[in-house]
């Protein structure tokens, strides 16, 4: 049991220390004290504030709201003013994350003209922690300001430490991640200095996110996984656990990891709800909502949303609040179907927007507008919105170029209202221009994928333009210009082409017709609801409309159904699945009037991802590839005939039929390097890229639809992710994924286009074979067998493949059939591998 202290200020400090190295023992100490006080009122004082705080650490915010009002009675019964400010400024931090902003500040103001306020710095940090809370940001900083001189003065580590990471907490909300960076770390080297565990665990975890919001995906979920062991050593906190998670999944959603994001902020509200801390429920709300509606889980967003208002309004957030009704509204619009109803939420949004504004959120504002802007398009009510695209417009100037991407495309669109299409169209490619050099700065492929939403729009509308002028080349510049921009600088290539430029979109038209031969490139757009195609030939480009978007997507789930029918009952006839691939080749294919018996080049968009196009009836025997991008396609051919030696073969884990693989391999290509077993790892599969010629890989993998980049492959440490197994610079022309869902393809913002044969091809390789879905093993295993043997009679690789498909789709089989149409071959065709 604890000696009774002597009352002091002294004593005071030292459970302070204790309540961040350790608040489980914190309470064990506190509770002592209580139970041999006899009485004394500093003792009661100094135990009560200690145990408020130790259980406000661990997330018990009822009992330590209980316990810091019990310390404040006791401190004001002794007439010790030095103990009341300090049991005050540790109250008011506890009601601010209860909720109680109103409150804390008040107490801060009972103080402030004290003569016992002797540490002023403490006093300026917990006014910032307090107004944190409050949303009041500026107003935060000013007291930082204030607070550092006099910490340093009166060499106050532990007050430095949480001024430290506070404030680098206000930095994170305003966007400021280099100096929240400067500020976080020193503050983890104090807080290494201090033995403050819990709060060097609450610095990485926000140095996470920090690093998370600079795009720097796997060192920030690295910092997680650390700052979780540091909160594990810590004793696990929950309120300190439940801020973690709320980070992560705010990372985790601007990385594209939405559905991980959804269920990150699902778990931090299950651990906060429970510890009555108003603040950090309300927090973990409004980021599940937003979670949400990045997922497109519209319905639930929108519901959530309005959870969040409600708390922020019980805990007198009033300035927090239009943050909450501005997801809620934007799922609205997104999820409702409806024109009429839908002109209504653009609206009611406008009002959002003026409620944002007056509470100082302006650039959540200008997200609204943009918001409101795409919404009015689809619902005819540019001149509801016309107002917000004026206000866009006066951005185009701005130098952060962001500011000016928008500006751009509001002033195609006002333009657009106007009616005058020629400067619409010149405003639409000033903003291209803007996007050419964000992209091109950028320093991760994360950071480019982030730029291409508003590319997208701003690409859309010139799409929209040229259709509407039956300008085909002008479309197909436009499409090239976002689509798989993401890549741009993965490209190898020393020249590469700049398509959102005038010469750079007519010197790639130029390239193009004079590869292609006899060959037809295929490049999908959609312009409202419809589907159209830019078919580009050696005698020139011409656009084919198509149908309606939604009865091609209607079309496609037909077919795309048969193909899960397949791997779960492989047993049954191919009839009906060959009658779906027909009706989709009628609506897609038909009306491009191909020339007969020749090589095609699919560019798709979208949802137009997901078809097989193998399998469609007038494809079959063709010399079929798909790729992300024109551009990615042009460079991939140019390296089909860069033939070099080297043959490897990788075989995952937990594979049943591998030796008809490596039977195929090793007899058609003679001398094999063979990675299995414990010797199939990332690194085997990395050196394997830079030096093999083909490379084929038989492994279980998993797509990601959320993050492509993130897709997986089995093999013999676990999962890889394309970070682990695709090096910079891809030295194979072949490459065969004898894997479920190789080939699947994913969108980033817009219609960015990524995935693992996407990467592989522009850091590379010529050419991809890979399934689109999942894939019987035996089946797929028989497939490669037979295609290995006709790469090794010398067919090109499109060629060899189509030979394959032809004979696989003459039987009545539906896992043949399955099989067949979803194995797709990406980049050049004209790959051929000698025979050794």
């Amino acid at each position: 049991m604890a000696d009774v202290p002597q009352a002091g200020i002294s004593e005071g400090r030292r459970l302070d220390e204790l309540v961040q190295s350790d608040p489980r023992a914190t309470i064990e100490v506190a509770r002592a004290w209580l139970v041999r006080s006899g009485g004394d009122e500093h003792v009661e004082a100094l135990a009560n504030m200690a145990l408020g705080r130790a259980l406000f650490e661990l997330g018990r915010m009822p009992a330590a709201l209980t316990a810091m009002r019990t310390a404040l009675r006791a401190a004001s019964a002794t007439a010790d003013a030095e103990l009341a400010v300090r049991v005050t400024m540790s109250a008011a931090a506890i009601m601010a994350e209860a909720g109680a902003v109103d409150e804390a500040l008040a107490l801060l103001d009972e103080i402030e003209s004290s003569q016992a306020l002797g540490q002023r710095g403490r006093f300026e940090t917990q006014r910032l922690f307090v107004c944190y809370h409050a949303g009041r940001l500026h107003e935060a900083l000013v007291h930082g300001e204030r607070a550092e001189p006099m910490l340093r003065t009166d060499d106050d580590q532990l007050g430095l430490l949480r001024l430290l990471l506070n404030r680098g907490l206000v930095h994170l909300q305003q966007g400021s991640f280099d100096r929240a960076a400067g500020d976080f770390a020193p503050a983890e080297q104090l807080a290494i200095e201090l033995g403050q565990s819990v709060i060097r665990a609450t610095v990485v975890a926000n140095q996470a996110v920090a690093l998370g919001r600079a795009r720097r995906i796997p060192q920030s979920l690295d910092y997680f996984a650390r700052a979780a062991e540091l909160f594990e050593r810590a004793g696990l906190p929950d309120r300190s656990m439940s801020i973690m998670e709320i980070d992560r999944a705010e990372v985790l959603m601007h990385a594209g990891l939405t559905s991980d994001a959804v269920t990150a902020a699902g778990r931090a509200l299950r651990l906060v709800e429970p510890t009555g801390n108003e603040a950090y429920t309300a927090d973990a709300h409004l980021l599940l909502a937003r979670a949400e509606l990045a997922d497109r889980r519209y319905s639930a967003a929108s519901a959530t949303a309005a959870r969040a208002a409600e708390r922020f309004v019980a805990s007198s957030r009033l300035d927090m609040a239009p943050l909450a009704r501005s997801v809620s509204v934007q799922a609205d619009m997104l999820g409702q179907s409806d024109r009429g109803l839908r002109r209504e939420l653009v609206e009611e949004a406008g009002a959002v927007r003026d409620a944002l504004i007056a509470a100082g959120w302006n650039a959540l504002a200008d997200e609204l507008r943009v918001a409101r802007i795409r919404a009015g398009r689809t619902c005819d009510a540019l001149v509801d919105v016309i107002d917000d695209a004026d206000h866009l417009r006066a951005g185009v100037a701005a130098h952060e170029r962001n500011t000016a991407l928008a500006g751009w495309w509001a002033e195609a669109v006002g333009n657009e209202y106007r009616g005058d299409r020629r400067a619409a169209t010149n405003s639409c490619h000033s903003g291209l221009l803007i996007l050419d050099g964000i992209v091109a700065e950028a320093t991760s492929l994360e950071e480019r994928s982030a730029a291409m939403r508003m590319g997208n729009d701003l690409s859309q509308l010139l799409i929209e333009f040229s259709v509407a002028e039956s300008d085909a080349d002008t479309a197909l510049a436009a499409a090239e210009g976002t689509r798989a921009r993401a890549l741009h600088d993965e490209l190898i290539e020393p020249d590469r082409h700049q398509p959102l430029t005038t010469d750079g979109a007519a010197r790639l038209r130029t390239d193009l017709i004079e590869r292609l031969g006899d060959r037809t490139l295929v490049e999908w757009i959609v312009v409202g609801e419809e589907v159209w195609a830019v078919v580009l030939t050696g005698a020139g480009s011409r656009l084919a409309r198509i149908g309606g978007y939604r009865e091609v997507v209607r079309a496609r789930d037909r077919i795309v159904v048969w193909l899960d029918v397949a791997a779960a009952e492989p047993e049954q006839t191919g009839v009906l699945a060959r009658r779906a691939a027909q009706l989709l080749d009628d609506l897609l294919i038909a009306p491009l009037q191909l020339p007969p018996a020749t090589g095609v080049v699919i560019v798709p968009v979208d949802l137009l991802h997901g078809i097989p196009w193998s399998g469609l009836p007038s494809l079959v025997d063709r010399p079929v590839v798909l790729a992300p991008n024109a551009q990615v396609w042009l460079g991939a051919d140019r390296r089909s005939t860069h033939v070099r030696d080297g043959v490897g073969l990788v075989i995952g884990p937990d594979l049943d039929r591998t030796e008809i693989e490596r039977d195929a391999v090793e007899r058609h290509h003679g001398t094999v390097t063979v990675a299995s077993g414990r010797a199939a790892t990332p690194h085997a599969v990395a050196a394997m890229f830079e030096t093999c010629d083909v490379v084929h890989i038989a492994a279980h993998g998993t797509f990601r639809s959320d993050h492509p980049l993130l897709s997986t492959l089995r093999l013999a440490d676990g999962d890889a992710t394309m970070y682990d197994a695709v090096p910079d610079l891809v030295r194979s022309r072949l490459v065969i994924l004898s894997s479920c869902e190789g080939g699947a393809q994913g969108t980033a913002d817009g219609s960015e286009v990524l995935g693992l044969s996407a990467v592989l091809l522009a850091r590379g390789a010529a050419a991809v074979l890979a399934p689109l879905t999942v894939v019987r093993e035996l089946e797929c295993a028989a497939f490669v067998a037979e295609v290995h043997g006709e790469l090794a009679a010398g067919e090109p690789f499109a060629c060899a493949v189509a030979a394959v498909r032809s004979r696989w789709l003459a039987t009545d089989s539906l896992s043949r059939w399955a099989v067949a149409s979803s194995f797709t071959c990406f980049g050049s065709g004209a790959v051929t591998i000698r025979e050794h």
